[in-house]
């Protein structure tokens, strides 16, 4: 028996919810988007997302795609990092760390360390009200 409504994976349930809270209308571009970058699991770049979304949406322009994640980045559904002078979008907004590999210029996200306490002791020893914070290590492979 069908109750009328489309079949939503309990995850992108979760995005439409985010982008409710978020005070953004929850628009067909903005889920997209999102589901692109959740899916991959990558810091993906402007015109990897706009390549991504646009087999979806044939019709989306790249302006689009970049207002789009810029209104996202706003109200922290994304963050925005600048790597090696471009610009990725990472769809992980809790305290992590990013790890650059200069050999192959993949980013992943650490959680072996607790930036949100380190945050914290910021914080509390300095006064500041961290609005934003970007941790980062650039390396290479051990051989």
């Amino acid at each position: 028996m069908s109750t009328g409504e489309p079949k939503v994976s309990v995850v992108e349930k979760d995005l439409l919810e985010q982008l409710r809270k978020s005070g953004l209308k929850a628009t067909i571009q903005r889920f997209e988007i999102l589901k692109v970058l959740l899916r991959e699991g990558k810091h993906l770049s402007l015109k990897e997302v706009h390549q991504m979304v646009g087999k979806r949406l044939p019709t989306i322009s790249l302006s689009t795609v970049y207002n789009t994640l810029r209104s996202l980045v706003e109200v922290d559904l994304l963050r925005e990092l600048n790597v090696s002078g471009e610009t990725r979008y990472d769809i992980n907004v809790e305290p992590h760390v990013d790890l650059v590999w200069l050999d192959t210029g993949d980013i992943e996200d650490f959680t072996g360390i607790d930036v949100a306490a380190l945050i914290k002791t910021v914080e509390e020893k300095t006064g500041m009200k961290v609005k934003s914070w970007r941790v980062e290590f650039h390396g290479v492979r051990e051989e």
